[in-house]
């Protein structure tokens, strides 16, 4: 499972059509629409608190507040997360729940969901540097396998049926160099040890977090009746993303939780 780079994401998002071309049924537009709820979303912030504050009582209600208003929120906290020198990022990812938490759901896929031949989705839903927000469908027994979150962290809310979550840090050992936060891991080719740190079954309105140095690998598996989840995904430098891992799933240590794994050659 390989996750985007920001420059990946904006190749595949920043792409002009011509004018008037039909994008989605009923939608004529040059851009994307997801960048111009971006937009939107910016323009948010440049409002008056207090007619923030007016827009916000009214959007409010079953169904929540816009997307476009609550990512833009989280955009200028992540803003200033990152100008931090030492970053608080547990504050910013409880913050980040209680923003979610008021959010709308989102809309489906325009042109359905694609799902691959792990039986799972992603559609991004909204993009603005450094913030990416996910909706991801799993059908039922459906995996995403081990994998990391280098340089970025991530907050799941469980939207529908149950998803199962198991994080992991990776252990240090002898002569092994380590600095997660910088994204210095164990090299490639080299096995090394993992322990797993929590599990989590994700149903709507449940929440889970990862930093970039706890509980920043993880695997994913849907339930019997499959799921949905949103991901906010929040990068610390451009170069961003996921790595998978081999493992075999069996403990190398039950009683310590421990795991041998390497990070899978990539194809």
């Amino acid at each position: 499972m390989q996750f985007q780079t920001l420059d990946q994401i904006e190749r595949s998002l920043v792409d002009d059509h011509d004018a008037g071309e039909l994008v989605a049924p009923g939608v004529k537009v040059a851009r994307r629409d997801l960048l111009r709820l971006s937009a939107l979303g910016l323009a948010w912030l440049a409002l008056p608190t207090w007619v923030r504050a007016e827009r916000q009582r009214t959007a409010t209600g079953t169904e929540g507040e816009r997307i476009e208003v609550v990512m833009a929120e989280i955009r200028g906290l992540a803003s200033k997360l990152l100008a931090e020198e030492n970053a608080d990022e547990e504050a910013y990812l409880q913050s980040l729940a209680k923003l979610v938490g008021r959010m709308q759901g989102p809309p489906e896929p325009w042109f359905g969901w694609q799902m691959n031949r792990q039986r799972w989705g992603m559609d991004v839903v909204w993009y603005s540097q450094p913030v990416v927000l996910y909706h991801l469908k799993f059908e039922p027994e459906a995996v995403i396998d081990l994998h990391d979150h280098r340089h970025y962290n991530g907050l799941l809310l469980g939207a529908t049926g149950e998803i199962a979550v198991r994080n992991f840090d990776i252990v240090p050992e002898e002569g092994m160099s380590l600095d997660l936060r910088r994204g210095v891991v164990p090299p490639e080719g080299k096995e090394f040890l993992i322990r797993q740190t929590a599990t989590q079954t994700l149903k709507p309105g449940v929440v889970s977090t990862l930093t970039r140095d706890r509980d920043n690998l993880h695997v994913v598996k849907a339930g019997p009746k499959g799921g949905s989840c949103l991901d906010v995904f929040t990068h610390f430098n451009r170069e961003a993303r996921s790595y998978s891992l081999d493992w075999t799933g069996k403990p190398e240590d039950s009683q310590r939780n421990t795991y041998r794994a390497t990070w899978k050659k990539e194809e």
